[in-house]
């Protein structure tokens, strides 16, 4: 299935299963009153101000599944008045746990409780030193992709209002995944991290500092991607760098074998692919700096053809 730009506030973090020796290889189940179809208002406070309690914890397993159980919680709106003593201690574990399943889940559950509501993201996106714990957590030395998939849609999720975007500008979040999109073979990480460019690119005050930072270039390489959902989620990243942008354009046509990839993906098998690459290519032949550019590539297919 084609990706689309975020909508709202939403994201694919996702709970870490326990290590090895635990006695499951799935996330935590949810705590036992949530086995009903309904639970109560007040069997949901409890488990959650329970499993709050958990998140303090002096034993790893305790508080990684509590995380997870926040995780699963925090998607019901019943549960919303009950979460925000949560941010704080979660925040802490992204920097403290010795855990890399409990930092994994500390991730996802303030990702899902961003996703609770929008006085649960503004409180979530101003917390104290979030965004540090954050990047720290993406630069972990175990290089865990699971970690770094979490934090990327934490990232994705902050990206989508004004009040994310200043710590994303102030801490240079957004460069950060640049250089991790760079260096990583991980599809899943080169999904969610074209997410989140996809989900900075769509405010247009965030189009020159990425164009500046050097993100036409390293989208563009990810053209070559065998994933057609990677494919096109960096079609509509660049789509939006480039499309009104003489700058970003020049840089897109500079960039190795961009113009060949571009006229490969317009025929396509993929609707999605053909179309967005068919509009972007439409951009660049109204630049008449890349013009000339792109007739050199037209002459040379059209020579290596003829031989």
């Amino acid at each position: 299935m084609a990706a689309s730009l975020p909508a709202g506030l939403n994201s694919s973090a996702q709970p870490s299963p326990p290590p090895r020796n635990y006695s499951s290889m799935h996330a935590a189940p949810p705590p036992s009153s949530f086995a009903t179809l309904h639970p109560s208002q007040e069997n949901i406070r409890k488990e959650v101000e329970d499993e709050i309690r958990n998140l303090h914890s002096e034993n790893q397993v305790t508080v990684a599944k509590a995380a997870a159980a926040l995780v699963m919680v925090a998607t019901l709106p019943s549960a919303e008045p009950y979460l925000l003593p949560a941010v704080t201690q979660l925040s802490l574990l992204l920097e403290n746990a010795g855990s890399i399943h409990v930092r994994r889940n500390a991730c996802a559950a303030l990702t899902a409780i961003m996703n609770a509501s929008l006085h649960h993201y503004i409180a979530v996106a101003e917390s104290s030193h979030l965004m540090e714990r954050l990047l720290q957590c993406l630069e972990n030395e175990d290089g865990d992709k699971g970690l770094q998939i979490n934090v990327v849609a934490a990232v994705t999720v902050l990206a989508q209002r004004g009040e994310g975007l200043q710590v994303i500008k102030e801490t240079e979040a957004d460069v950060k995944l640049l250089s991790l999109l760079e260096c990583t073979d991980d599809a899943s990480l080169e999904e969610e991290i074209t997410d989140a460019l996809c989900a900075l690119a769509v405010h247009q005050e965030m189009r020159s500092h990425l164009v500046m930072k050097g993100a036409v270039s390293r989208l563009a390489v990810k053209l070559r991607t065998d994933s057609s959902e990677i494919c096109v989620r960096v079609l509509l990243g660049l789509g939006m760098l480039c499309g009104s942008s003489q700058e970003a354009q020049e840089q897109l046509a500079e960039t190795d074998s961009a113009i060949g990839t571009l006229l490969h993906l317009i025929k396509s098998d993929d609707p999605d692919i053909r179309a967005i690459a068919h509009d972007l290519f439409a951009a660049l032949c109204s630049n008449k700096q890349v013009k000339p550019k792109i007739e050199h590539v037209l002459r040379r297919n059209r020579a290596t053809k003829d031989i």
